[in-house]
């Protein structure tokens, strides 16, 4: 159907102008709908959107203070216990046993540390399912002591290394007097002996004239992992960054040499280091299984490491788009940094790792948009607008109908009720023909020449074929021009069963039988007489009267009459009729 002629109003019947309005109606009130609630949508996104990355972000202070927070309270009970143990006095066996249960108990720790300003140095870590002490005397600066112990911490074997190595140029070290009696955290640097990335919580008091430092290792590993463990929604992420915007992507060790009893392949500690690596970055190198030590030059704050990439990060582009928003707009620790990321805005908001805006900071990303959650959140308001709109659209319905109802009473009646035919018939008899109704004397039977003839059939044949062609109607038979009743027997059919078949067979003759499913032949009787009703609906496609010689005719219904068209005023009406 063409648009123009789908807002026709005057030249449509009365049913086609309340079906139009209709769909107008309902597509009104759809577009309303939808148009509401993508604005709402989107405003409650809007409005929602700071709060989720606020809350995002606290989460995760939270989480990840609740994370190291063990560290620093773990630092001070160990110092008040080893001043009142009298640390001097305590052997490296003593040691292991006030520091190993720590470490047992807490994954998070890497490793702890114990040195003193002379350059003493007490070092406990993990190695696979059995624990690593080294222990340096400041009287033999070049060599160490390693003792392996078992899984409950009885030594195992101990030896003695060269190993080129200072406590007290260990970023830790540093940190920790910087401090001055509180917990310093220092920034992310690497872990030489593993090469592993990682922070330092470390703590200085002086006791008996010296000072001490007590230092506990964080791998970024281990905090890389637990942040991908926060509940930040099923597409939010929360990832490490340093001061630079570069990413940090996580790492893994590299396999120590297979001729290593100490570094023999083991499944991983809980922080990520294999037996063949230390898992701490204070301790400045490693023993391996030849008992040869890795020496680190005696590497200070400065051996920092790019660990934290700009190619290779986590996250896919997403993060790293949000890392450069963040270090484009001047590293902001408060608010939100909106950006965009595969097609599609993102929030993300960033907190330092530790108290020194230089070092490591965390980053948290959400999806602008997050419509499950806005609906999820704000049904009510949304469940009251849909109802308001939808009421609005029901009483512009009942107006429409209102406004046609009166007409739509004084359409003619196009069916007849089959159950109950006798009020149907007489009210269409007594309407008299039109534009929907026509009456015809006999089927095939010639009042005038008292034989069946042909053009009796064809006569009732074009009323059908004009009414499948405009709007469909009803055509009477037995039924004379003035409404009297005349019935079908001068048409002398033996039975009701070959008056249908005669019919059938002119149908498929003249019309075609593609045409019998808008068609509905019935007999019935009114006042003793058999009458024949051909109720017609409006076929889709153009119907062709084949008569005389295949003749095809084209004719459509207009007031009581049949008008046959010529073939190019059949092609315009076919073609306005859509």
């Amino acid at each position: 159907m063409p648009v123009a002629a789908f807002f026709r109003t005057a030249s449509r019947p009365i049913r086609s102008r309340l079906f139009r309005d209709l769909v107008l109606l309902v597509l009104f009130t759809v577009g309303l709908l939808a148009l509401v609630a993508w604005g709402l949508i989107g405003a409650l996104n809007r409005d929602l959107a700071a709060t989720r990355i606020s809350d995002a972000t606290r989460m995760a202070r939270e989480e990840v203070r609740n994370f190291v927070q063990p560290l620093s309270r773990q630092l001070l009970i160990a110092r008040d216990g080893l001043t009142l143990a009298g640390v001097e006095a305590l052997t490296p066996t003593q040691l292991t046993g006030r520091f190993l249960p720590i470490l047992r108990h807490l994954d998070q720790i890497a490793g702890a540390l114990l040195a003193d300003e002379d350059g003493g140095e007490y070092f406990l870590r993990r190695e696979g399912e059995q624990w690593l002490v080294r222990t340096r005397d400041p009287r033999q600066p070049g060599r160490v002591t390693l003792t392996r112990l078992d899984v409950v911490g009885a030594p195992v074997e101990t030896w003695e290394e060269p190993l080129a190595y200072d406590p007290r140029q260990r970023p830790w070290y540093a940190i920790a007097r910087e401090a001055q009696g509180q917990v310093g955290w220092s920034e992310p640097y690497q872990f030489q002996a593993l090469d592993l990335p990682g922070v330092t919580a470390a703590l200085s008091w002086e006791l008996a004239g010296k000072t001490r430092v007590l230092a506990f290792d964080l791998l970024l590993d281990d905090l890389l992992a637990f942040l991908r463990t926060l509940p930040l929604s099923t597409v939010g992420t929360a990832f490490l960054v340093d001061a630079n915007g570069g990413v940090y992507h996580g790492t893994v060790p590299p396999p120590a040499p297979s001729s290593s009893p100490l570094s023999s392949p083991s499944s991983p500690s809980p922080n990520g280091a294999t037996a063949g690596g230390t898992a701490n970055g204070a301790n400045g190198g490693a023993a391996n299984g030849n008992h040869d030590v890795v020496d680190d030059g005696l590497a200070g704050p400065d051996d920092r490491q790019p660990f934290f990439s700009a190619e290779e990060h986590f996250g896919g582009p997403q993060i790293l788009a949000a890392a450069a928003a963040w270090r484009a707009a001047g590293r902001p620790n408060e608010g939100q940094i909106r950006f965009t990321s595969g097609d599609r805005a993102w929030l993300a908001a960033f907190l330092p790792l530790t108290a020194n805006p230089e070092g490591g900071w965390i980053g948290v990303t959400l999806p602008q948009s997050l419509p499950g959650d806005a609906l999820a959140s704000r049904w009510p308001v949304l469940l009251l607008v849909t109802l308001v709109i939808v009421g609005l659209g029901a009483a512009l319905a009942g107006l429409v109908i209102r406004k046609y109802s009166r007409q739509l009473k004084d359409l003619p009646r196009l069916s007849i009720d089959y159950a109950h035919p006798e009020a149907d018939l007489y009210d269409l008899i007594g309407r008299g023909e039109d534009a929907h109704l026509e009456f015809k004397s006999t089927m095939r039977h010639n009042l005038r020449t008292g034989k069946a003839g042909k053009e009796i059939e064809l006569a009732w044949l074009k009323g059908v074929t004009a009414f499948l062609n405009t709007d469909g109607g009803i055509v009477l038979l037995g039924v004379a021009d003035d409404g009297t009743l005349l019935g079908l027997e001068a048409d002398g059919f033996e039975n009701d069963d070959k008056c249908r078949l005669h019919f059938k067979n002119l149908l498929n003759q003249h019309l075609g039988p593609e045409y019998a499913r808008l068609v509905r032949f019935e007999l019935y009787q009114l006042e003793g007489k058999r009458l024949g009703a051909v109720e017609c609906e409006r076929s889709p496609t153009p119907v062709f009267l084949r008569a005389k010689n295949n003749e095809e005719a084209f004719l459509i219904r207009t007031g009581p009459s049949n008008i046959e068209l010529s073939l190019s005023r059949a092609l315009k009406y076919i073609q306005e009729r859509g």
